[in-house]
């Protein structure tokens, strides 16, 4: 449901009003609103595996809602192996000023589901792309887009049977490319690899439920199943290590 605050004609505290209900046809378990550079956008992923995009057309009434599929492919799992509840994604963030005629400003979604990552990608009108995927790597609970400053590839980081860090680079620039920027263009090709596995399967902190960027991208936070944050930052030798842990406090008394 979409809401915004009601101010209006009202001396107590502001409440809310629902504006309008997006349909999906099934249980959804992630929802997020697009970078502010593509407008009023927000994309749904359902328990089934399908991603779904919409706009609105008329953002400050927050009605009249256009849908818009990722893929077809996407309204079924495409790893029946793995648990259909399996399913999350994130956004690529886009730089302040970023051209969004070139990749440094299109449209692009990490999508985890199945047991596979892969990231679509859509410029301008265009449909939307899946660029680049993984291998079969278990079960995601979680997705979080790094941040970019300066770096001339993407990472993304997974949770759920393990924690991964990953990266993901747009298509190399050629002799008939006149691409320019950090991020290159990917209408031909991309490369998503493992750039480090954090936390292991067999670790007795999986599953790990939740992972998040600080402002920068520099330090990541995993929330394994035993009720702890770990906090991981990057070396000067290149590699990610946990930094310290936050305890939480016992709900007990």
């Amino acid at each position: 449901a979409i809401k915004n605050p009601n101010t209006s004609g009202s001396t107590g505290p502001p409440g809310w009003l629902k504006r309008d209900v997006l349909k999906l046809g099934a249980p959804v378990l992630d929802v997020r609103f697009a970078p502010a550079a593509f407008g009023v956008k927000l994309a749904a992923c359902t328990s089934g595996g399908r991603v779904q995009i919409f706009t609105c057309n008329t953002p400050l009434k927050l009605n009249g809602w256009q849908p818009e599929d990722l893929e077809t492919a996407t309204r079924q799992s495409p790893n029946p192996q793995s648990p259909p509840s399996s399913a999350s994604f994130d956004w690529m963030p886009v730089p302040l000023g970023a051209d969004l005629s070139t990749d440094e400003g299109s449209e692009t979604l990490a999508v985890a589901r199945g047991g596979k990552l892969s990231v679509w990608s859509k410029r301008n009108a265009e449909r939307w792309l899946e660029v680049a995927a993984s291998a079969p790597e278990g079960e995601f609970k979680d997705v979080a887009w790094c941040n970019n400053l300066c770096r001339e590839y993407e990472i993304i980081a997974t949770c759920g049977s393990r924690a991964t860090l990953w990266r993901f680079e747009f298509q190399k620039p050629s002799e008939n490319n006149n691409m320019s920027g950090g991020r290159k263009d990917s209408t031909v090709v991309s490369q998503l690899t493992v750039l480090q596995e954090l936390i292991d399967a067999a670790d007795p902190m999986c599953p790990v439920w939740r992972c998040s960027w600080n402002l920068t991208g520099t330090v990541l936070a995993l929330c394994p199943e035993g009720g702890e944050v770990s906090v991981w930052k990057r070396h000067a030798c290149g590699t990610w290590r946990e930094e310290f842990q936050v305890e939480g406090e016992d709900d007990e008394s």
